[in-house]
């Protein structure tokens, strides 16, 4: 026990001091008092966010001291991982610094607003901000400040699978970095350019790229640095067949990234020597990699990389073990099946992106025509959805009238479970080809515990969202607000879709379980209200399902 107590006492002092920061945020906000300003930047020098105490007098304006701590409050949260907060407070500090005529604290306040909508997936107004903020560092002529801008917007476009958009910006960026002199962040542009044009598929330039930065990094010494570049040189090499050598430099780079415990960078690159060996016929090799890959993963909390991995393990065992192939199966489909998205919000992301950008901004454009711009992409959008929306509805009284019509045939019934069997097998690969977009880690960390504390409640059947909210530790309105921008689904659509999974589980699983024993175990108090459920996404009653089960 007194082992316990000290292994837990570290955990407990962080809880306990972010706490305190918390409490000083807020009682700022509705004091707006010069000693609690202070005290918050005397946590924040500690902590490391400002290099050295900011103190404020007495006799400090209420704008300085507002935009100055909403600002940096703004910095502390986007370092503890909480996007939503930091975006909030960082957007009540911008009018100020705007005010204040200020353009570099403006612009910094409005890179940290994008990377910020950046770590919560939300690409479009990512995208928006970035180009305000390169907009005003133009205006600079700062070429380091523009560069780094630039590189931003690259990285956005990216993420939100735009690589045309991205060239654009980063062939701008490395031609503005190349008038000053800073090697630095010419090999990260460099190893960038490399990531676009992988995605482009043009892996020819992307080797170009990769080597040419290796080459400025090798000049460096910078070693951790060194072994990114050779992984961007191993995927271009994949890309163009040269599995050799793809497979030479990931041996050099894991060495590496096992020294620096780069453990993501590590796992990456164990799945993609293990998909090399796989090719190669060389399973048991391929095993082990993958293994270990699996185990990083995990520990992680990375499900779509760790997923990458389960398909691995069960390639390379299927011909050999059976039984633990067809268990990395099992765990490689409740990973995806805990990661999936809506498919029209992550085409609207894409959309609102790519329409977002109509042309690299000119010498002359100013802000206000891109908010312009914006509010008639958004009318677009909503136009789209409510057409959407139409044609959902009429889907659905579609489906409904098709079932309504139904006879109590049995051969019908099986006929129409093998159709619902195939419509599941496809939306698992769907979701497979959705998830190819990599989510930020925090983001892969809500959605995996949101996952276990809604089977959690559900096993107590105390469904509640907004106790999930307070397992999560966050408020009612933030869980729903990004639950619904990672997955396009409100939380009581997303938890009847959990339920549903474990109902179907269940009756495919243990058949010998009455309707009532799966109702009671999917949180449901009533047999009427499970069956609805169960009716209303699958077409037919639970009993109906079950008597096709033991048909086929």
């Amino acid at each position: 026990m007194v082992h316990l107590l000290l292994f837990l006492l570290p955990f407990t002092f962080m809880a306990a001091k972010e706490t305190a920061i918390d409490d000083l945020i807020l009682n700022f906000d509705k004091s707006r008092d010069v000693s609690t300003a202070n005290a918050l930047f005397a946590i924040f020098q500690k902590e490391g966010v400002t290099e050295s105490q900011l103190l404020f007098d007495r006799n400090v304006s209420q704008d300085s001291l507002q935009k100055t701590t909403w600002y940096w409050t703004a910095e502390y949260l986007y370092s503890m991982q909480d996007y939503s907060r930091s975006t909030d407070y960082a957007l009540k500090a911008l009018p100020l610094l705007h005010s204040g005529n200020d353009r570099q604290a403006e612009s910094d306040c409005l890179s940290l607003i994008a990377i910020s909508y950046f770590g919560n997936s939300e690409y479009q107004n990512a995208a928006k901000f970035a180009k305000m903020c390169y907009s005003l560092d133009k205006q600079s002529g700062d070429a380091s400040r523009i560069s780094s801008s630039l590189n931003t917007i690259t990285a956005i476009y990216l993420a939100a699978k735009q690589p045309k958009e991205a060239e654009k910006y980063i062939l701008k960026a490395i031609s503005v970095n190349s008038q000053v002199n800073d090697p630095k962040r010419m090999a990260t542009l460099k190893g960038i350019a490399s990531e676009v044009y992988h995605q482009l598929g043009d892996d020819v330039k992307a080797l170009e790229y990769a080597q040419e930065a290796l080459s400025i990094d090798e000049k460096l010494g910078n070693e951790e640095k060194i072994a990114i570049h050779l992984s961007q040189m191993a995927s271009a090499y994949i890309g163009i067949g040269q599995m050799a050598k793809a497979k030479e430099v990931l041996l050099k780079a894991i060495k590496v990234f096992r020294k620096y415990n780069n453990d993501k960078s590590l796992g990456i690159s164990y799945n993609q020597i293990g998909e090399i060996l796989l090719g190669e016929g060389q399973k048991t090799e391929a095993r082990t990699y993958f293994e270990q890959a699996a185990t990083l993963f995990k520990n992680l909390g990375d499900m779509y990389n760790e997923s990458r991995s389960r398909l691995g393990l069960y390639n390379s065992l299927k011909d050999t073990d059976a039984s633990l192939a067809m268990q990395n199966l099992e765990r490689y489909n409740a990973l995806k099946d805990s990661i999936y998205t809506h498919e029209t919000g992550k085409m609207l992301s894409e959309y609102s992106v790519k329409y977002g950008n109509e042309q690299l901004l000119a010498e002359n454009q100013q802000v206000h025509h891109d908010m312009r711009t914006i509010m008639i992409i958004g009318l677009l959008i909503i136009l789209f959805l409510i057409a959407l929306g139409i044609f959902a509805w009429i889907m659905i009284k579609k489906r409904g009238r098709e079932y309504r019509s139904l006879n109590d045939s049995m051969d019908q019934l099986k006929t129409e479970y093998g159709q619902l069997t195939n419509h599941y097998q496809n939306a698992i690969k769907t979701n497979k080809q959705e998830y190819d977009d990599e989510l930020s880690q925090s983001d892969k960390e809500f959605l995996e515990k949101t996952v276990f504390v809604i089977n959690e409640q559900i096993d107590k059947g105390q469904v509640d969202v907004d106790t999930i909210a307070q397992r999560m530790c966050l408020s009612s309105s933030q869980f729903r607000r990004r639950l619904t921008v990672l997955t396009g689904e409100r939380p009581q659509s997303y938890i009847q879709g959990l339920r549903m999974q474990k109902a179907r589980h269940l009756l495919d699983n243990h058949p010998n379980l009455s309707i009532a024993d799966v109702a009671i175990r999917c949180g449901y108090d009533e047999n009427s209200n499970f069956t609805r459920s169960f009716k209303r996404v699958f077409g037919m009653t639970p009993s109906e399902y079950q008597s096709m089960r033991k048909q086929s």
